[in-house]
Formats: structure tokens, C-alpha cells, sequence
């Protein structure tokens, strides 16, 4: 990236604007959406900038910006039609070291205004680094589509409710209860409301209601209440937690990816992937989780899969190809679901389960599962899931039989 994204706080801050073009006006009313106080230096031509004015929204100054003017600022917009104006401009905010961007001149900024989706406080940034500001707008309009208009109330709500999450273990069951009430909570309070009761106040309780009844589970035990992605118990005794979610990744095209996992890409605490995982997969793991390749310490690995895994919270183990085989020499497909099969039992030594994300082979261009999951009696005496696509032997058999 040649332009980082980053948000700049606007509090009792000045924002300065050099000429009073229609084109400083766009700007001007973009940036009134934030807290920042406008000042505008020089001469006003835009009819929307003098009401502006007028309303006490803008503080002009019918003068040539100093240095003395930039003390305290957050940044500048330059859009004087005079290019005298403007390079004198680019000179005194050079010199005081304030960013600023000269409006259709990207080469001479040094910042660009990236298209913004406004759920107020949240905030969507799109850029294309001023390559292509119509593609960037469409992307707005379509992002846009996915966000109603309660999702600033939503938000609001959570920074209010954060508080009374202090009440838990930091980590895993933290972020648990914040999953569970924007992926349960949220979507069934909203969906009521979009068939007929949306009035915005009677949604905010329900949400709080909601919100607190999860504190209350948390508290009482998730395990028992929430995670119901394990019909039986172990026959150690263990109670289940999240399973560890095996993922084929094909080619390592993250457009094949199916929802379901992007979304354990996301939420997934230790992230266990092959030598050689393609960067664009390994990128949508989230920042804070632990992103070990398998190949450089088995040891540390093999921890996380057996005996760790009651501890380490939710894990996503990445297979590069097919775990079903489909490309590659016959020997290392049966060495890869070997290797698959001594993972399994290890994990059900542990008293964990497996769970085998859907994916899609980019060599058959079909299902590569077609089954949600693979319990966790895979080597005991019960019977297991059979795999629905077809599966090479020994793995096929492994688990049809349970050997």
C-alpha cells in the first residue's frame, strides 16, 4: 500500500481550507459531519460555503493562510483555483509539517480522502489510492446496501454495554459473548423489528435485554448452553469445547472460500496451516490470533491439536489443496491422510472434536464436503459421519469404519 488508512481524531481540533472553491465546498460539508472546527482562508465563490458561513457552521478568514494558523490543526485541504494560492499554501503547511491534500492533484498531496460510508460511529473507509474514484463508489454503494440504519444505534450500544464485560475473563470468553450478541442477538432483535415494530427506542432495550442475558450464560457456563456443534460427549468425560475446524484451501483462492469459513478464518484464536499456505488466505486471519506454521515446530503444533486444545480456544487448522486427494503424486496423498488421521486421534484423545469446513475443490470444481462435520468419536466404537464426496483410501475407510 502506497496510502495507510488511519482515523484521526477531530476533537477540539481545526480542520483548514485554502480557497473557497465549489470544490473546497464537497469537502467542507464532508468533513462538517465530524467534530472538528473549519476554518477557510481566502476568497469564497461557492454559494453553499457563504451559507456556511452565515450559519457559524465555517470561521473565514478572507486572507492567505500563515504558519501561526496551523498551530493545533489535524490536517488541510487545499482548492484555491489561483496556483499561486495553492503554492503557497503547499508551502506554509510543508513547513509546519501538516498534512494536507490539494483536491485534484493527488501527486502533491500528502493524504487523499478515501469514499466514506457514515453509520456514525461507525465508519467505512473505502480507497483505491486515486486510481479509480468510480470503482471506489460503487464499492460504497454496495457496502452501503449491507448496513442499515441501526447499526450506529448498535454500536453506541455496545460502547455503552463494554463495561459490564469486565465482569468476565479477558480473552476467549470475552470475545465469545461479543460474537454471540452481534451474530445471535443482533440479527434476531433487527429482523423482528424489520417486520414490524422498529421503533428505535424499543429495539435499544431489547438489545440490552439480550445482552444481558448472555452475560448471565457466560457466567453459568457457555458450554452448556451455546455450543451445540457436539451431539454426544467423549467417552472420556471431557466436555466438549469449539472443535477444531479442518479447512481445505484448494488453490489458495480466498474468492472460492465459502462463508462459513471466512468466518472461522476470522474468529479463530490459533490458526495451524501447511508450509507454503498462500499469503491471500493467510490474510484474512484476524490480527491478534496465533498463525502457526505446521512444518516448523511439530512439537509446539501437536500441543495445540492434543492436549492443548482444551485451552487454547478456537482453532482452524488450513490444509493447502485437497484433503480428499484429488491432485497430486499417490503417495503423498496417502501420506497427507495419514497425517489427517493421526490428527484426529489425537484431537479425540484429547476429548475434542473435528469439524470439516465446506469448501470447494478447485481441481473438481464441486463440494469437497458435503457433511458439517466429523464428531468426536473418530477412532472410538461408536459410529462416525460418513464423508458424502468421494475420498481416497486409507482416509475414506478410516472413517468409515472408525479403525
Amino acid at each position: 500500500m502506497d496510502y495507510f488508512p488511519l482515523f484521526i481524531r477531530t476533537t477540539d481540533r481545526a480542520v483548514l481550507f485554502v480557497g473557497g472553491s465549489e470544490d473546497a465546498g464537497h469537502k467542507l460539508a464532508l468533513i462538517a459531519k465530524s467534530s472538528a472546527c473549519l476554518i477557510l482562508f481566502g476568497a469564497v465563490s461557492d454559494s453553499r460555503i457563504t451559507a456556511m458561513i452565515e450559519a457559524g457552521a465555517v470561521t473565514h478568514h478572507p486572507r492567505p493562510v500563515t504558519l501561526a494558523d496551523t498551530a493545533g490543526a489535524a490536517f488541510a485541504y487545499i482548492a484555491a483555483d489561483d496556483h499561486d494560492e495553492r503554492d503557497a499554501a503547499i508551502a506554509v503547511f510543508s513547513r509546519a509539517g501538516l498534512p494536507y491534500c490539494v483536491v485534484d492533484d493527488r501527486l502533491r498531496s500528502t493524504f487523499i480522502t478515501p469514499a466514506l460510508i457514515d453509520r456514525d460511529p461507525v465508519v467505512v473507509a473505502i480507497g483505491t489510492e486515486g486510481t479509480a474514484p468510480v470503482l471506489a463508489r460503487r464499492i460504497k454503494a454496495e457496502v452501503e446496501s449491507l448496513l442499515p440504519a441501526t447499526t450506529g444505534m448498535i454500536a453506541r450500544l455496545a460502547g455503552r454495554l463494554r463495561p459490564l464485560v469486565e465482569a468476565l475473563p479477558k480473552g476467549q470468553p470475552r470475545r465469545r459473548l461479543w460474537t454471540r450478541f452481534f451474530e445471535e442477538t443482533v440479527p434476531a432483535v433487527v429482523g423482528s423489528a424489520s417486520q414490524g415494530q422498529n421503533d428505535i427506542r424499543v429495539i435499544e432495550q431489547s438489545l440490552e435485554k439480550g445482552f444481558h442475558a448472555l452475560i448471565r450464560d457466560e457466567q453459568t457456563g457457555p458450554d452448556t448452553h451455546h455450543d451445540t456443534s457436539h451431539k454426544a460427549r467423549p467417552a472420556n468425560g471431557v466436555n466438549p469445547l469449539k472443535p477444531v475446524h479442518y479447512l481445505a484451501t484448494g488453490a489458495g483462492d480466498p474468492d472460492l472460500l465459502t462463508r462459513a469459513a471466512q468466518r472461522v478464518l476470522h474468529d479463530a484464536d490459533i490458526v495451524l496451516h501447511d508450509h507454503g499456505m498462500a499469503p491471500a488466505i493467510l490474510e484474512l486471519c484476524r490480527r491478534e490470533a496465533m498463525v502457526l506454521p505446521v512444518s516448523t515446530n511439530p512439537d509446539e503444533w501437536r500441543h495445540y491439536l492434543g492436549e492443548g486444545h482444551h485451552k487454547q480456544g478456537h482453532i482452524l487448522r488450513l490444509v493447502r489443496g485437497s484433503l480428499a486427494g484429488h491432485s497430486g503424486a499417490a503417495s503423498s496423498r496417502i501420506s497427507l491422510e495419514w497425517q489427517m488421521i493421526n490428527e484426529w486421534q489425537m484431537i479425540n484423545r484429547a476429548g475434542g472434536g473435528v469439524e470439516i469446513l465446506p469448501s470447494l475443490d478447485n481441481n473438481a470444481s464441486r463440494p469437497l464436503y458435503a457433511v458439517p462435520g466429523v464428531g468426536p468419536n473418530i477412532g472410538g466404537k461408536t459410529a462416525g459421519h460418513p464423508l458424502v464426496s468421494p475420498m481416497a483410501s486409507p482416509l475414506r475407510e478410516a472413517v468409515r469404519w472408525n479403525t
